[in-house]
């Protein structure tokens, strides 16, 4: 897992760089995908974002439209970290809907 220590924030040319992240917040809390050397520019492809959400576990389905709010339980049928789509049911009727993930449920 990245933390804070792990990151060094440095001017660089690197116009030559896809997907480049800048940020530190864009990256503490994720892990990689291979060994990053040092001083090397992080990558978007280069990491792995933290699974929050588990196949089989539990979860809300939150929808929002024009200031309404439906809340309903739900179960994951992917796996998935903060921001994925995955495929949710509905436990009341069902049926399976694409949800973004937004954030682990409290325990």
């Amino acid at each position: 897992m990245i933390t804070p220590d792990n990151l060094t924030v440095q001017k660089r040319h690197i116009t030559n760089v896809m997907d480049v992240l800048s940020r530190p917040g864009e990256v503490v809390g994720q892990s990689s995908r291979r060994l990053i050397r040092a001083g090397q520019p992080l990558q978007k492809r280069l990491l792995l974002t933290p699974e929050l959400v588990k196949r089989g576990q539990s979860v809300r389905i939150v929808a929002r439209d024009s200031g309404i709010e439906v809340t309903v339980p739900g179960e994951a049928l992917q796996s998935g970290g903060a921001g994925a789509v995955i495929k949710v049911r509905n436990v009341r009727n069902g049926s399976s809907l694409s949800a973004r993930v937004v954030e682990a449920l409290a325990r």
